[in-house]
Order: structure tokens, then C-alpha cells, then sequence
């Protein structure tokens, strides 16, 4: 994400939509039930923060609920109601940080293999998702492999913690802006939330095209993590493409109901709009593929891209106007998916 965050506490009164409140309530906590969602808001006065903790502190405990994406599967919170867990696939968790007081609630996703447990990002750091990981997901006490998105702070802000907890095997991300990356202090945007990352090191650097092999005896790429390249938010973003399930984790180039950024350090339009095409291309032939957001979704169907495209279009064309402005940067929606990027011409 970016200093010019999207809303996650405002009632309706002070700039969210009910509808944009329930969506992103139903995302986070992987709630699907849109009665139960309204209600938990109505009664925290429509204050999304309020209404996500209360929901991670009931269910502490633990839960069943169906997933997204037709698989049923378990769920679990942390006592401290930092993380909360949902089952996407037989293999494949999304886990959800409360990361108060940044509001970014970072998707993180893990995903386990023959010979490892890969964590692709980290979240903000504000708990230890290593420690969540292991007591819920990875009982087995496989070694993780760490792959990061991009370096922006909620998606870095654990590495530390699995490093420091003697059973992280690499922690791998994008070498193509190596500069950028290990810029860590000034890139990953933690000194603009007045937030800190602890030291973590790089021990592999992802070209386009790379593997990350789910089981190193025995690779295939049909079980493997593909490497794309996806600048634009950042310069050094990544996709990691896994052909098993039929994923795309897609990191922050695109999610739905907030602002996705173009007003970061290192952001670039023109890379953003190349990223879409090269999408687009990628996953036409994929029929069911979705796309493993780094906030708010993690079922995206691939016609968003197309959709985004036209957004941005539309702002480049002076045809879609901000809703908000912010020192030379505005907020352009097409009531579903918002942009915040640098008004044309400025």
C-alpha cells in the first residue's frame, strides 16, 4: 500500500459507502454472510475497524466456515486477534492481519508443499505470524520459504520473525530494481506510517520466469510458483503464478472497493498499464483462473483487469474526474474499483 491510505474506519457519514463497508468487512474476515456482516457494522456504528475486531476477538477460538472459492475449510484466530485464517484450497491459506494502527490488513498467503511452507508476503509485523503459522497452519513444522511481493512495509514487516525463528530455508524477492528493494527504510514507506521494519536479508533474488518448486525432490512446474514481473505499483512487484490451483497472487497491482495506489515511491503509469496488458495476455487462456489479491479479495475473476484498464483509460482521457484530490494526486472509481494516481497533466 501506500502514505495515502485507503479508508478502513469511516461510517458512511464521513466517506464509506455501506455497501463499500460491508464488501471490505466480508473480504477480511471472509464473513459470507452479508446479514451478519450488516449487523456486526450497524452495531459498531459503521466503524470498520471496530466491527473486524470484534469479529476477530469472538472468534479467537477458531471457526468452520465455507471458503471462497467451493473449498470448505478451517479457520482460526489468534488470541491476540492479530491473524485470522481461512482455508482457499486443500493446500492454500489466506491469513488476514490486523495491523491497527496502520489499517492496511494485509493479505498474506501460505501455501504448503512436499518439502516446504511458503509464505508469500509477511503482513506489517505487528504480531508474529511465524509463530501463527506454525500453532495453525504449518503443524508439521515444515521450513518456510519466504517470497515478498514487493518491499512496501505491510508485506515485509515479518520477514524478521521467520528468519529469526530457525526454520526459514530463503526468503526470495523481485531482483529486478535491486537498488529499490534494498531500500528498505525509505521504500517500504514505514518512516510515513511512523512504523518500523526490523532487518531482515534477501538470499534469493527472483528474475521473471523463475520457480519456486513446492517440492524440490520431485519439481514440476505444474506444483511450482512462476515468477512474473509487474511494475507499476512499485518497481519491483511480482506475480506468483501457481498452475495447481489455478492462482495468481497478484500482490497490490489490483483489488476491488479501495483506492489501489499510483502515488507511491517508484510508481508509474505507464509500467502499471504495460503490467495489465501483460495480465491480460497471461491469464486469457486460463479459463477459472483468480487472482490472490494483497488486501480486500482473494477470488478475483480475471475480467477486473479489462475492467481497471478502462479505468485508467478513462482517467488518462479526462473523462473519469477525482472524487478526491491530495496534493496533485486524485481518487478515480468506476464504483467498484478506485485508483489514486497522479491527475493528468499536473
Amino acid at each position: 500500500m501506500c502514505i495515502r491510505d485507503r479508508s478502513t474506519g469511516k461510517p458512511p457519514g464521513n466517506g464509506m459507502d455501506p455497501n463499500e463497508a460491508i464488501q471490505n468487512f466480508c473480504a477480511i474476515t471472509g464473513m459470507d454472510d452479508v446479514g451478519v456482516a450488516m449487523g456486526m457494522l450497524e452495531t459498531a456504528n459503521w466503524n470498520l475497524e471496530v466491527a473486524i475486531n470484534t469479529f476477530l476477538v469472538a472468534n479467537e477460538g477458531g471457526m468452520q466456515q465455507p471458503a471462497a472459492g467451493g473449498h470448505s475449510g478451517a479457520s482460526h484466530g489468534s488470541g491476540d486477534g492479530r491473524f485470522n485464517s481461512e482455508q482457499l484450497d486443500e493446500n492454500v491459506w489466506k491469513v488476514v492481519e490486523d495491523d491497527q494502527p496502520y489499517g492496511q490488513y494485509p493479505f498474506i498467503y501460505v501455501i504448503l508443499g512436499a518439502d516446504k511452507c511458503i509464505m508469500v508476503d509477511t503482513g506489517s509485523g505487528t504480531g508474529n505470524l511465524c509463530e501463527f503459522v506454525s500453532s495453525t497452519i504449518n503443524t508439521a513444522g515444515l521450513p518456510y520459504y519466504v517470497v515478498n511481493t514487493h518491499v512496501h512495509f505491510d508485506h515485509v514487516g515479518g520477514n524478521h520473525d521467520f528468519e529469526a525463528g530457525g526454520n526459514c530455508t530463503a526468503l526470495a524477492m523481485s531482483g529486478a530494481h535491486q537498488v529499490f528493494s534494498k531500500n528498505v527504510e525509505i521504500n517500504s514507506l514505514c518512516m510515513a506510517h511512523g512504523c518500523s521494519v526490523k532487518a531482515y536479508t534477501v538470499t534469493r533474488w527472483l528474475e521473471e520466469g523463475d520457480f519456486v518448486y513446492l517440492d524440490d525432490t520431485n519439481p514440476s512446474m505444474e506444483h511450482a510458483l512462476c515468477v512474473l514481473n509487474t511494475p507499476g505499483h512499485t518497481p519491483d512487484s511480482i506475480a506468483l503464478h501457481y498452475p495447481h490451483r489455478n492462482r495468481l497472487f497478484a500482490g497490490d497491482t489490483l483489488y476491488p472497493f479501495t483506492a489501489m495506489h499510483l502515488d507511491c515511491i517508484g510508481s508509474n503509469v505507464d509500467d502499471y498499464q504495460t503490467t495489465l496488458t501483460k495480465l491480460q495476455e497471461f491469464t486469457a487462456d486460463k479459463e477459472g483462473i483468480r487472482l490472490c489479491a494483497g488486501h480486500v479479495e482473494a477470488n478475483i475473476q480475471p475480467s477486473a483487469i479489462q475492467q481497471v484498464q478502462g479505468l485508467v483509460a478513462e482517467v488518462l482521457a479526462g473523462v473519469n474526474q477525482p472524487v478526491r484530490v491530495d496534493d496533485g494526486y486524485g481518487e478515480y472509481t468506476d464504483g467498484m474499483y478506485s485508483i489514486m494516481m497522479k491527475i493528468p497533466g499536473n
